[in-house]
């Protein structure tokens, strides 16, 4: 063991006497299902749109994502201008992938029904990019001593960011890990199989394509 707090930054940083200060979360290691999900192309329909309308539409689709994953029994971690990064931390890694893989499959049929929303008013059809990964991740209150939100680091994190991007190579919508694959095998119904290399990453990493649960 060894002394992290050290001198005067550390001692406000994790200072519990001043008023209205409260118990950070320590740092704690869990395995959780990260689901990235990104717009295709938003940047340039944003572009074409009066600001209000950019800010309307982003919200129209958070609100239908964040309902979707909530009832899965996921929580919004991060919104990443015009994507998000949802966790499904069920203590089980096999629940929290087959949540996290049910949750996905739904958002794909809520941006179809959005369609409806979106095509009239502005001419465009919302298309989306998912990538899952199950994995080990550091999980803590991050930022300054009076603006910390619990948050998620860790590889894992980076290596669902990059199966999310791998998605535009395969011509896919929904890409999971080998990790992933191996606790829903038997309950996914899988399309393509991709092997590539992961930037970040050594070597060349497996990747499946998730088109549907299966029935039985």
């Amino acid at each position: 063991m060894r002394r992290l707090v050290l001198d005067d930054d550390d001692i406000e940083l994790t200072s519990q006497l001043k008023p209205g200060s409260k118990p950070g979360m320590v740092g704690e290691e869990k395995t959780m299902a990260i689901l990235f999900v990104d717009l295709v192309n938003f940047t340039p329909f944003a572009e074409s749109l009066p600001t209000y309308d950019v800010v309307h539409a982003l919200n129209r689709y958070y609100q239908r994502m964040g309902r979707v994953i909530e009832k899965f029994g996921g929580t919004i971690d991060n919104y990443l201008g015009d994507g998000l990064l949802a966790l499904f931390d069920n203590h089980d890694p096999r629940q929290s992938s087959m949540q996290a893989i049910k949750s996905a499959l739904e958002i794909i049929d809520e941006i179809e029904n959005l369609a409806e929303y979106f095509q009239p008013i502005y001419k465009n059809k919302l298309e989306i990019r998912i990538g899952l990964h199950c994995g080990n991740v550091v999980v803590g209150e991050l930022g300054p001593p009076n603006d910390k939100h619990s948050s998620v680091v860790g590889d894992a994190v980076n290596f669902a960011s990059r199966i999310e991007g791998a998605n535009k190579v395969a011509g896919t919508t929904f890409l999971i890990s080998n990790d992933t694959h191996q606790f829903v095998n038997e309950y996914v119904t899988v399309g393509k199989q991709i092997t590539l290399p992961i930037k970040g990453k050594q070597g060349e990493h497996t990747l499946f394509e998730v088109v549907a649960m299966r029935d039985d």
